[in-house]
């Protein structure tokens, strides 16, 4: 049975949780990649599971933040995802009101060509990013783009279980409403410590890098750990062999 990652830079790395759980044994393939929208993150699944005829796996589906928008780029011949300028950010956490702030910066926003070979800019880029700004200035809605979301989950959850997947659900950004988390519970989105936001967890339990919003060695580790025991008890439940 094999595992499937699909997510942002928040599961990339030579020591993400996924190289750890490839090293206890199991057989990962990670299509995570840095900057990745959650449209992207989405299809990448559908498309490999479609493309490979992919049965019996396991799947962890690590959702980002809602505002990023993923989209076929004629002019680079592939997807492209836009983001607002987030490099570098650290989150924090307040204890009196159970919140974490974190700040980006939506006028200086990026897409991923532009830091995966570092091009120069010009004027169609220029019209690409314009484009961005506007549909975050005029089309944005968290509300609806939350229950987008939800709709495009359901749907793959939908497809890959026709094969016999399983899939383990993540979400990242924070949380802004209990409507929100009530739709996560339903859907029984990973947890830790009864933290349904990842980015909180690390936050509030201090498992950053210390450098930006992303998780350190350690809190690779702990999730590897936790995915770990998850993944023996599908396997006793559903008796079948993952390592």
């Amino acid at each position: 049975m094999k595992v499937l990652i699909s997510g942002c830079s928040y599961s990339c790395g030579t020591k993400s949780y996924g190289a750890i759980l490839k090293e206890m044994g199991y057989d990962v393939s990670n299509l995570s990649h840095p900057g990745l929208s959650n449209n992207h993150i989405i299809y990448k699944i559908y498309d490999y599971i479609t493309k490979h005829n992919i049965e019996n796996s396991f799947i962890i589906l690590q959702i980002t933040w809602l505002h990023r928008l993923g989209l076929y780029s004629s002019y680079f011949q592939k997807w492209v995802n836009y983001q607002p300028n987030a490099f570098n950010v650290i989150p924090t956490y307040n204890e009196k009101s159970n919140f974490v702030n974190f700040e980006v910066d939506f006028k200086n926003p990026l897409i991923s060509e532009m830091y995966d070979k570092n091009i120069n800019k010009n004027d169609t880029i220029d019209e690409m990013l314009k484009m961005y700004s506007s549909y975050i200035e005029h089309h944005y809605n968290e509300k609806e783009t939350f229950n987008y979301l939800l709709y495009q989950i359901d749907t793959l959850v939908s497809h890959a279980e026709k094969k016999n997947n399983k899939i383990l659900l993540m979400y990242w950004p924070e949380i802004n409403n209990d409507n929100q988390l009530e739709e996560l519970k339903k859907r029984n989105f990973f947890n830790l410590e009864n933290e349904y936001s990842i980015l909180k967890w690390s936050t509030k339990y201090k498992f950053l890098n210390t450098e930006s919003s992303h998780l350190s060695i350690s809190g690779h580790a702990k999730i590897a750990e936790e995915l770990n025991e998850f993944l023996l008890k599908q396997e006793k439940k559903h008796k079948i062999n993952l390592i």
